[in-house]
């Protein structure tokens, strides 16, 4: 039987954001900032791009513009995670949330919710996981019938005349097999 749950992407956003660390200033004059940053981006016509070139400190900011891309929950800071989460539709600028990275201003683009993946996309991981399941359920049916056999009796002389005999005297401490083993 499949397990639902490995062929089911997990919710995913897709946000930007505005960092302001809290390392360099104090908590309050970080959250202080945060909060002006957040008024100037829920003004109308406001380009939150425009807004993370100038004032996050996220490093990626010169590459991204504060685009973070799609992520699940895993992907990002539990707090940051949170607040994005916590956005309903979008275009809406969540209030600063404190993560271990200092306060984000986070805008909400979109949203997906956990999504059961087609069938054509999974497909052949889908049938190899089946086949396995069944070679498996097949190999321990074969063995247990054996295994669990009352009548099974082991062919000592057929055992021995297999396995190779070894001269005990060789792993005798001294000789010169031993000490070249060492």
């Amino acid at each position: 039987m499949l397990d639902k749950a490995k062929y089911t992407l997990p919710e995913q956003i897709r946000a930007s954001h505005i960092l302001v660390k809290s390392d360099k200033r104090s908590n309050d004059e970080a959250l202080k900032l945060a909060l002006e940053i957040r008024a100037k981006a829920v003004e109308k016509g406001a380009n939150f791009g425009e807004l993370a070139r100038q004032y996050s400190e996220d490093p990626s900011v010169k590459r991204n513009s504060g685009s973070l891309g799609w992520f699940s929950a895993g992907q990002m800071d539990r707090a940051f995670w949170a607040g994005a989460a916590a956005l309903q539709k979008p275009g809406d600028v969540s209030e600063p949330v404190l993560s271990s990275f200092g306060y984000h201003i986070i805008l909400l683009e979109e949203k997906r919710p956990a999504q059961l993946q087609s069938f054509e996309t999974v497909k052949n991981q889908a049938m190899n996981e089946v086949k396995n399941d069944y070679i498996r359920a097949a190999k321990t049916q074969v063995l247990d019938g054996i295994f669990k056999d009352p009548t099974l009796q082991l062919n000592q002389p057929a055992i021995d005349s297999v396995t190779t005999k070894i001269d005990p005297s060789i792993y005798k401490a001294g000789s010169p097999a031993a000490s070249t083993s060492r």
